[in-house]
């Protein structure tokens, strides 16, 4: 039997992967090494006889094969039998890893928990776990009793701090010395000596702090809330129409059933809001009206609006057909995601200033992140308020990315309108 496989771990990782304590809780940052490390300790372990049956439990059912490909088929490359052929086989309609001497690794996902049941384990695995054990009854109903037959299996709950209560709490039982059975271990994305320190020192400097305290330093914040150094941005002055010259961009967030139609209207060379346009119940036509009025009033202003499904979509042509110069927006959970992202970094590094506006501001103070159970995030408000004043302030900043210069001479740029004199458009 030839084996030359490259299973050997960082110091690390070490500390983790070998620790012999039953439940192992592992926090860490975005390439700290955590799914690498469980990858290469767990063949270890199955090809020297100490785990015969393992399970893996990912977040949906698609990263199954991409784990597959990434991690452990490089490592089971040089697993060769005496025949010449692999020391390993892959059954892909069934999900299960078996090695040469009769050891296996189930696979399974969160998103379909009723392939989980029914069976035990000496080892089980929780990749990205801080977003596995949102879903607490999945833990505790479906995953724990399948290590708890014979000796017991040893659990690895590997992830970053997702804000998961179950999580947190395991991960302070892990630092109890009254709890022998529990272990947890935290390492930042700098304890990884193989990534690029100075490259995620400058990629942090883009990231809301929140991001980077959770995905980097791999910490557990309490606060639950999104955006922070929020009341900060509410400095600036209000405006009932716009300065000669200047380009101003507005953010539109249509109305769906209950909710309202907000216009946050900016100028972009302060890279201020200057109005608030909210209502609701209002027919569709006048609603077209006022928007197109505003738009006027503020330098023939280019609309950035939501164009999400068909509705919108036939908003934005009824909205091109008054006259409005409108830039479609279509939210996915990717673009809302980095709109989010973006006014988070404004926000935190004061780069966005806003006139005083009590609706946006309790908006921005109770918006919410969660993840979905691929790992996705979502941004909500808590039920029965509303996010509308923060999604149009999104756009509104987003519009701020494609500002240009404004003025020279007595020319100047309108948005909406291009290049003119003084006289030929005031």
């Amino acid at each position: 039997m030839e084996v030359t496989l490259d299973l050997k771990l960082l110091p690390h990782q070490r500390d983790v992967f070998r620790c012999p304590v039953r439940n192992i809780v592992y926090a860490k940052g975005r390439r700290a090494g955590g799914t690498e490390g469980a990858v290469r300790a767990l063949l270890d372990r199955m090809i020297g006889g100490e785990v015969s049956k393992a399970l893996w439990v990912d977040t949906v059912h698609r990263n199954i094969n991409r784990y597959l490909k990434r991690y452990f088929i490089p490592r089971l490359r040089g697993l060769v039998l005496p025949n010449g052929k692999p020391g390993w086989h892959w059954q892909g309609n069934d999900l299960v890893l078996t090695l040469f001497n009769g050891s296996y690794i189930d696979f399974g996902s969160a998103q379909n928990p009723e392939s989980l049941e029914g069976f035990g384990y000496d080892l089980i695995v929780l990749n990205e776990a801080g977003i596995i054990l949102f879903n607490e009854d999945l833990y505790y109903s479906t995953l724990l009793p399948m290590g708890v037959e014979g000796a017991g299996a040893q659990w690895w709950f590997v992830g970053a701090p997702k804000g998961s209560v179950l999580f947190a709490t395991m991960f302070a039982w892990g630092q109890d010395p009254e709890m022998p059975d529990w272990k947890s271990f935290r390492h930042t994305s700098f304890d990884n000596p193989i990534v690029n320190a100075e490259l995620i020192r400058r990629v942090a400097k883009y990231m809301p702090e929140k991001t980077y305290r959770q995905e980097i330093l791999a910490e557990f914040l309490d606060d639950a809330n999104f955006f922070a150094n929020v009341q900060a941005a509410f400095r600036g002055e209000k405006e009932d129409a716009g300065e000669i010259g200047i380009p101003y961009y507005i953010g539109l967030d249509l109305a769906r059933e209950e909710d309202f139609t907000v216009a946050w209207v900016g100028r972009a060379d302060q890279r201020r809001g200057v109005m608030c346009d909210r209502y609701s119940k209002m027919p569709w036509p006048l609603q077209v009206a006022r928007i197109a009025e505003l738009s006027a009033r503020f330098n023939h202003a280019i609309v950035i609006a939501d164009a999400t499904g068909l509705g919108g979509l036939y908003a934005v042509d009824d909205l091109r057909h008054a006259g409005v110069s409108v830039e479609a927006f279509t939210f996915t959970s990717k673009s809302k995601a980095e709109l989010m992202h973006n006014l988070a970094v404004d926000l935190e590094q004061e780069r966005l200033a806003l006139y005083d506006h009590d609706v946006t501001r309790n908006e921005l103070t109770s918006i919410q992140r969660t993840f979905t159970p691929s790992g996705g995030e979502r941004f909500e408000a808590p039920q029965g308020l509303h996010d509308d004043c923060v999604m149009a302030l999104g756009l509104m900043v987003y519009g701020f990315g494609a500002a240009r210069a404004v003025s020279d001479g007595d020319v100047f740029t309108v948005p909406g309108v291009g290049a003119r004199r003084e006289a030929e458009v005031f």
